[in-house]
């Protein structure tokens, strides 16, 4: 991974760990007015604790880096034309029609990939297989909301050679380098996020999609774990940094208010409420996180496919037409398609289905 690839923030859902202090154990037997309990201490020694979580995955991240340049070298892109197929799934159009893990797309229609049905006919020229360079025509599948897909993995076309430090001082030079240009990615990732959120919010994964992530990294290239995790820490270093309740930024932030205000604290309830409100912000959008991602994997899909042709065979063979299923899915064909409104759609399709067994043991149907 080289320092001009994109890093996507992977992270808005605390995956950190969490250390307890007596100050939250009500059954502790420690005077409340103990000058050693961590609300009893100076502000500066409060924020160097509270940070501590952050230091030690920015630390991490750095020695995750130096043991990658030691052990396997450090890893230098170059990048070539066309994109990479490194998988094709099976089943799927682009295996039907001959595309091959390996190959190198470098033109579709002389453009990029249209959003068209599965009648459209999608001509991909210069497919380099080997030494050999010729075309090949794919018929896309249709998805639920009527777009097409072909059933590939695209990633960039570039190749990686290793270069082994000669002695510790380069080590230390090379893990530097890679360390700073990762951070700049990360933080660079992130401001983009924000200054475009209406763009980049559905890039936002939780630890489903993380998962997913690290998967895939570790079936294409082992190697690339090592980039893989150093760039995970940094993300939950700077996501934590942030003022948010629940999150470390967040209870620095209240420390640096009451630095502010003379060493004068907030009252203990408005304190109280903020942190509770962070954390049932944090459990929600984390749910919300699980769910979509969920959703999103490529199993999950198929097992929705596979159910949805189960329900139109059934629906077809009893004969059963609603206006209620054509409703509800003309409405959301003028929508935004999301996993939701999939699943709202997958509902719909089932409902003939429920109804239609509900006639068959004897009920009568209005």
């Amino acid at each position: 991974m080289g320092h001009n690839e994109e890093v996507e923030p992977l992270i808005f859902h605390n995956l950190g760990g969490f250390v307890g202090f007596p100050d939250n154990d009500p059954d502790s037997d420690i005077p409340p007015d103990d000058k050693n309990l961590l609300k009893n201490r100076p502000v500066l020694d409060r924020a160097i604790v509270i940070s501590a979580g952050v230091v030690a995955n920015v630390i991490f991240a750095y020695v995750i880096i130096f043991v990658q340049v030691l052990s396997v070298g450090l890893p230098v892109q170059e990048a070539f034309p066309g994109v990479l197929v490194p998988e094709v799934r099976p089943l799927s159009a682009a295996s039907r029609d001959g595309l091959l893990p390996g190959d190198v797309i470098l033109q579709v229609n002389g453009s990029e990939l249209p959003k068209a049905g599965p009648n459209a006919v999608l001509e991909i020229v210069d497919i380099v297989r080997g030494k050999q360079d010729f075309e090949i025509g794919v018929t896309p599948d249709e998805n639920l909301d009527g777009t097409g897909k072909i059933g590939v993995q695209l990633s960039p076309n570039t190749k990686f050679s290793k270069v082994i430090p000669k002695n510790i001082w380069e080590a230390f030079n090379f893990s530097g380098k890679e360390f700073w240009g990762l951070s700049y990615n990360v933080l660079d990732s992130l401001k983009q996020t924000f200054l475009n959120f209406s763009q980049t919010a559905g890039k936002v994964s939780g630890p489903v999609a993380i998962i997913a992530v690290g998967a895939e990294v570790a079936r294409s290239n082992t190697d690339g774990l090592y980039q893989f995790a150093a760039v995970l820490n940094l993300n939950l270093a700077v996501i934590n940094l942030l003022p948010l309740p629940a999150l470390d930024g967040g209870s620095l932030a209240l420390v640096l208010i009451e630095a502010a205000r003379g060493g004068r604290k907030l009252p203990m309830e408005i304190e109280q409420r903020i942190m509770s409100s962070g954390i049932m912000a944090v459990i929600l959008l984390g749910l919300f996180l699980i769910v979509r991602d969920t959703l999103n994997l490529d199993f999950i899909k198929d097992i929705m496919l596979f159910i949805e042709a189960l329900f139109d065979k059934t629906v077809s063979e009893a004969g059963l037409v609603f206006d209620v299923r054509k409703k509800a899915t003309d409405k959301i064909n003028h929508t935004k398609y999301t996993p939701s409104r999939k699943f709202f759609e997958f509902l719909t399709r089932a409902t003939p289905v429920l109804l239609g067994l509900w006639r068959g043991s004897g009920q009568k149907l209005y």
